[in-house]
């Protein structure tokens, strides 16, 4: 039986209905790797080049470890009812290991975007450090950040966590606990939004600020603006969760929503990454395992190009043999040739054989027919 009856026109699926989940997996399986060779990257660098670890490396581990646990719980939640049509979910597949693992993930996206964004923050306050508007700007964006986002979460577990008597099937199909869920999760996009650009206003604002020539201030804005793809995604995301509370399709239209968050956080830290990489840019540069690769990829340029070269001669040199013998055999069958008695010189031979009446007419008649076979045999 399924959970809710479709509407007109529309007929329940429950043997293999169509599912947005493999949209979900597709994206976490590019995201979730690119992040952690980009975070195991940034460890690199501080470990074994600057050999200076902060708050802000071991709150981006943490962010990362709560980024794949949130993962983990969207990968197992669109195989089960998540991603489908209402119409299509039956009843027995709403079990409450699902609802377990729904506020689970409810929890961990405000825990992962806390240490993402702090993280963020830390290193600012590394970077930024001497100023102190800086400082003042930094901790007011922590302290702001950890009462949002705990707030949200800890309404989250309130209000989905079933009373005593209660169990989870009847929180889950309660009109007052999806009301009051939906408004927890449009208050947290709007405020998640209002965190985001202000985690990206503050490096924007001090680095215009400072006396460095407008190419080295462009190579360091270009640093941080990674984190303007966080902002959009937490904006779109923001117009997909008020979407939400008027849906009637809440697992099937909830896809769009997962997605953004997932890259939204990843995003966050792929962010708090960039600036070691031109530490390790310039570390690398000055390694002999560069150098040789430099220098292998110079001689193999310079043997490819040899390569083409001898390639293009050889065929020119071949188009040059083909236009001698089509100049000897337009030179026998020249009115000039034929009607007088005078020898003839095979210019592409350079043997100097002569073509006269001593050869007799037979030789010139065998060359003739030869000729006229081969124009036969273009013609064909």
């Amino acid at each position: 039986m399924a959970s809710r009856s479709p509407g007109f026109e529309m007929k329940s699926n429950l043997s293999n209905p169509p599912s947005r989940g493999r949209q979900e997996n597709i994206v976490i399986y590019i995201m979730l790797p690119i992040t952690t060779v980009l975070l195991f990257l940034r460890l690199y660098v501080r470990a074994r080049i600057q050999r200076a670890w902060g708050g802000d490396d071991v709150l981006a581990v943490i962010s990362t470890i709560c980024l794949g646990g949130y993962c983990g719980l969207l990968i197992y939640l669109v195989d089960g009812p998540v991603g489908e049509h209402i119409w299509d979910i039956p009843i027995s597949s709403i079990t409450d290991s699902v609802m377990k693992a729904n506020l689970a993930a409810q929890c961990l996206y405000p825990l992962s975007s806390i240490f993402t964004k702090c993280s963020l923050l830390f290193l600012y306050l590394r970077v930024f450090s001497p100023s102190q508007r800086a400082v003042h700007m930094i901790w007011i964006g922590i302290a702001f950040i950890l009462v949002s986002h705990i707030a949200g979460g800890v309404a989250q577990i309130g209000l989905l966590i079933p009373r005593p008597g209660e169990s989870w099937m009847d929180t889950s199909v309660s009109s007052k606990v999806q009301k009051g869920g939906w408004k927890i999760i449009v208050t947290q996009g709007i405020l998640s939004v209002v965190t985001d650009f202000y985690v990206l206003f503050i490096p924007m604002s001090l680095v215009t600020g400072l006396h460095l020539p407008t190419g080295r201030k462009a190579g360091v804005c270009a640093i941080f603006m990674t984190g303007l793809i966080a902002c959009i995604c937490s904006l779109v995301g923001a117009v997909y969760r008020f979407r939400l509370r008027h849906s009637r399709d809440m697992f099937w239209d909830a896809i769009p929503a997962y997605i953004l968050t997932v890259i939204e956080l990843s995003t966050g830290i792929i962010c708090s990454c960039m600036p070691v990489f031109p530490v390790l840019a310039k570390y690398s540069t000055k390694s002999k395992s560069y150098q040789y690769a430099i220098s292998f990829l110079r001689h193999f340029c310079i043997y490819f190009r040899m390569t083409l070269k001898h390639r293009n001669n050889d065929k020119e040199g071949q188009l040059n043999e083909e236009e001698d013998s089509y100049r000897f055999r337009m030179q026998i069958l020249s009115p000039k040739t034929r009607g007088s008695g005078t020898s003839v010189r095979c210019e592409n031979r350079g043997d100097g054989q002569l073509l006269g009446p001593e050869a007799g007419f037979s030789q010139l008649d065998s060359i003739e027919d030869d000729y006229h076979a081969q124009l036969k045999v273009i013609k064909e």
